[in-house]
């Protein structure tokens, strides 16, 4: 309302000034108009600074036009209050002011028709050059504005400040992107809301899926919906983005997604307007939080298709729930997971219409990427009393062979009744027995750990109930059961005999 205001006191001073003959009072409140015009919707041109600029500029078109003494004070005033709200400000905007003030000066000591002329175009370059570098702006009087070549440390956060340069829009490039509408070659479905990627690549398709949301209002109408509606574990998007809400809203207003386009001067060109495409780029910006997986293949739970059979206005995508409606289709998985754990969030993108999908959290689990499991390594504690560790039969490493264990194993306790020979003994000095004529030698057994055993006692026995045993070749025959010796005591020390152990056929000691 004020704005509309201003400008038509601006009207209205201009109309006067040109009915009282005052062209150059008129000349000056139409360019100032004009500036109030285009500036203030580009800057927060309305601060304390703002009259005394208008105070200013008043003044000297009064000092212009008048040579009294007051108007001489006015012209000194306004002079310096312009060049105050110039510090700070480029060099150039400097010198034009410079020059304002000189030339509506000179014009007030000779008042020539040429002065006349010069001083109300200085007055207007210098304040253009002002509302140029941004000094409409300037917070003080002392000009701590940034200049246009000077710091460009701006002191007020501007919107898109603090977006990722991967999420912004290209400015240069408005023109709307047909991609959604009826007709457009390459759409595989009616309800497809794009066209399908070009690239195969996973960082190409997502800077196409961002590129076309910034021209493409049907496309990041889709995304604000999807968006709109995802939650990671308490976590509400929406709620923390109160701009999806001021989009959507607008979205449905009369005139449909068309409030999001408006035409070139010629009317040949549609383009997006600026304010779409600095929503588009705060879209995107939410995407470039999710991490890209690439291409996977996985049945969703939902997905947002275009609306059946709209005309005369860009179609606008609907959440489809339905299980029925749900397909196994390749996508582009944004993933977004959580140390603490839980379900991760994944938001789908449709490889061939670049529709927005949600899946399950079963399917969410496989398609984040899975945290590396360290490789567990065996470690063999070291003996007691700094001795040897003993051998573990499990590999430490690839490709190393275990050695065997070198500890014995505990003989049984005692010897079944009727065996001669003490084969279950143990030896506890595994050393080499010499052959003789009447022992075999010890090479010659295939279990070392057991002693040396007499010829006489190879003999096989025979089946039970097949009759009397079969003596070996070579050998003695053994005697009965009842003529069997009592086992003798077996001494470990190989140099000397055993005790009480004699040979029932030749008396000689075993």
């Amino acid at each position: 309302m004020f704005y509309i205001a201003m400008l038509l006191l601006g009207l209205a001073l201009t109309a006067g000034a040109l009915l009282k003959g005052s062209a150059y009072v008129a000349g000056i409140t139409a360019f100032a108009t004009t500036t109030f015009a285009f500036v203030q919707p580009a800057y927060h041109f309305f601060t304390w600074a703002t009259p005394w600029l208008i105070v200013t500029v008043c003044a000297l078109v009064w000092a212009i036009r008048s040579r009294s003494t007051w108007s001489r004070v006015a012209l000194i005033v306004s002079a310096g209050v312009l060049t105050l709200l110039t510090l700070g400000a480029s060099k150039w905007t400097f010198l034009f002011t410079i020059i304002a003030v000189v030339f509506a000066f000179i014009e007030g000591e000779r008042g020539t028709k040429p002065w006349k002329l010069l001083a109300p175009t200085s007055v207007a370059v210098a304040t253009l050059a002002m509302a140029w570098s941004g000094n409409l702006v300037a917070p003080n009087i002392f000009g701590t504005a940034a200049a246009a070549d000077g710091d460009p440390h701006s002191l007020t956060i501007q919107p898109g400040d603090l977006l990722p340069d991967e999420a912004k829009c290209d400015t240069s490039n408005t023109t709307f992107n047909r991609n959604s509408m009826a007709g457009t070659k390459g759409r595989l479905w009616a309800d497809s809301v794009s066209t399908p990627f070009v690239s195969k690549d996973k960082d190409a398709q997502f800077k196409e899926l961002t590129s076309e949301i910034c021209v493409n209002p049907t496309l990041g109408d889709a995304y604000v919906q999807a968006l709109s509606d995802a939650h990671i574990g308490e976590f509400s998007v929406a709620e923390a983005n109160p701009w999806l809400g001021d989009f959507t809203t607008k979205s449905k207003s009369k005139d449909g997604l068309k409030v999001w386009l408006v035409k070139s001067s010629d009317g040949k060109t549609i383009h997006v307007t600026a304010d779409y495409q600095s929503n588009a780029q705060m879209v995107n910006a939410l995407l470039f939080a999710l991490d890209n997986q690439g291409t996977k293949t996985a049945p969703s739970t939902a997905n947002w298709p275009l609306r059946a059979l709209v005309a005369d206005t860009l179609p606008r995508v609907h959440k489809e729930g339905d299980p029925k409606k749900q397909e196994t289709l390749p996508f582009m998985a944004l993933t977004y997971t959580q140390k603490s754990g839980g379900c991760p969030y994944v938001l789908g993108v449709n490889e061939k219409d670049k529709r927005p999908e949600n899946v399950s959290c079963e399917t969410a689990v496989k398609v984040a990427p899975k945290k590396p499991t360290p490789p567990r390594l065996t470690v063999t504690p070291p003996g007691k009393g700094g001795s040897t560790p003993t051998p573990s039969t499990t590999p430490t490493k690839p490709g190393h062979s275990p050695s065997p264990s070198t500890t014995p194993s505990k003989p049984p306790k005692s010897c079944p009744p009727g065996q001669s020979g003490n084969p279950c003994l143990e030896i506890k000095d595994p050393k080499p027995i010499p052959s003789n004529s009447n022992h075999t030698p010890a090479a010659s057994h295939s279990e070392s750990a057991k002693p040396p055993v007499h010829p006489s006692q190879t003999a096989k026995p025979s089946k039970p109930g097949g009759g009397s045993t079969q003596p070996a070749e070579g050998s003695t025959p053994r005697p009965k059961p009842s003529e069997s010796v009592p086992a003798p005591e077996v001494s470990t020390d190989p140099s000397k005999p055993a005790q009480g152990c004699t040979n029932p056929v030749t008396g000689e000691a075993c």
